[in-house]
C-alpha cells in the first residue's frame, strides 16, 4: 500500500522507490511533511498494517477503520460504531429509494431495516438491489429476507457481500475462537450465559471466559456480565461455520447442540432451586 501512495504522491514509478519497508515509510513521510492531507485507511488489519501509514505532520489527519481493537495505537481517538437506530435505517433507505416510495409501503420498509440487522452494508445491499430491481415492491423483497436460510445469500450485491465482510473477522480467529463462535450460534435463546457453552463445548470454565472475551473484544459477539449474544445477522453467518470447525469425531454436531444446553439450563435452574431451598431450610 506504501508503494501505491508513494506513486499517487510522487508520480514516481516503483523501480524509483526503496525497496525496504522503512525506507518506503521514511520517503512517505517525507513527502506529506510539508502538506495537508487527510489520510483514510478502511478496513485495516491491525496496528503492524498501520503504523508505517501513519504521517509524521501535525498538518495530516488519519481516519481508521477497523474490526479489530486498535487501542494501543499511539495517540488514536477510539470510537465505535454499531447498528444504526430505526429511524437513521428508515432514513437512510429513504435517501436510497426516495420518499414517495417508502412512504408508500412504510411498514415493509421498516421490516427489511430489522431484516438488514440496521447495519449500513447491508441496507446498501437492499436499497441497491431495490433501486436496480424496479418491478419489486419492498413487501415482497423483505419476505425474500424473511427467509433465515437464504437471508445471507441474498445481502449480496455486485461486490457488496455482507457473508464475505463478516468472513474477513472470522478467518483471523484462532481456531478454538472459531469452534466457540460457531457453537453458541446455534444456542437458544436470545443470550446465553458462560457456563451453557462451557458445558456444550467440555470445556473448562476458565477457557471459555477468555475465549468469549476475545470474541467480544473483535466484536463478534457481544457481551457483559457474563451474557452474551450475537447480532441477528451474525448468528446466522456463525450456524453456517459449524460444519467446518469440527471434526467428524469431535463435540458438538448440530443435532445434539439443543438437547445438551436445554440440559445445561436445567441442570443451572435445578442448582439455583436446590440453593434456594436450602436457604428456606435454614431460615425455619
Amino acid at each position: 500500500m506504501l508503494i501505491q501512495f508513494l506513486q499517487a504522491l510522487t508520480g514516481r514509478n516503483e523501480s524509483q522507490l526503496p525497496t525496504d519497508l522503512d525506507g518506503l515509510a521514511g520517503q512517505y513521510r517525507s513527502v506529506l511533511s510539508n502538506q495537508k492531507a487527510l489520510i483514510v485507511l478502511d478496513n485495516a488489519r491491525d496496528k503492524l498494517q498501520i503504523q508505517p501509514l501513519l504521517p509524521g505532520s501535525a498538518s495530516c489527519g488519519v481516519i481508521v477503520t477497523s474490526r479489530q481493537p486498535l487501542g494501543s495505537l499511539p495517540g488514536a481517538q477510539l470510537l465505535q460504531l454499531g447498528a444504526m437506530s430505526p429511524e437513521e435505517g428508515l432514513d437512510y433507505l429513504k435517501q436510497q429509494l426516495g420518499l414517495v416510495r417508502v412512504q408508500a409501503e412504510l411498514a415493509a420498509a421498516q421490516e427489511i431495516v430489522g431484516l438488514c440487522g440496521r447495519l449500513p452494508l447491508a441496507l446498501a445491499i437492499a436499497g441497491g438491489a431495490l433501486k436496480e430491481e424496479t418491478t419489486w415492491t419492498l413487501t415482497n423483497y423483505g419476505a425474500r429476507l424473511r427467509d433465515e436460510q437464504r437471508r445471507l445469500e441474498r445481502l449480496q450485491l455486485d461486490d457488496l457481500d455482507l457473508r464475505a465482510s463478516f468472513n474477513l473477522s472470522y478467518a483471523r480467529l484462532a481456531e478454538t475462537e472459531q469452534q466457540l463462535f460457531a457453537t453458541a450460534g446455534w444456542l437458544p435463546g436470545v443470550d446465553f450465559g458462560e457456563e451453557v457453552a462451557a458445558a456444550v463445548l467440555e470445556w473448562e470454565t476458565e477457557t471459555t471466559q477468555e475465549t468469549l472475551r476475545r470474541l467480544v473484544r473483535v466484536r463478534v459477539l457481544e457481551g457483559t456480565e457474563g451474557r452474551y449474544q450475537f447480532h441477528d445477522l451474525m448468528r446466522l453467518f456463525a450456524r453456517e461455520q459449524l460444519g467446518s470447525v469440527f471434526k467428524p469425531c469431535d463435540p458438538p454436531q448440530p443435532p445434539l447442540l439443543p438437547s445438551r444446553s436445554k440440559n445445561t439450563y436445567v441442570e443451572i435452574a435445578g442448582g439455583a432451586g436446590e440453593a434456594g431451598g436450602a436457604g428456606e431450610e435454614e431460615n425455619r
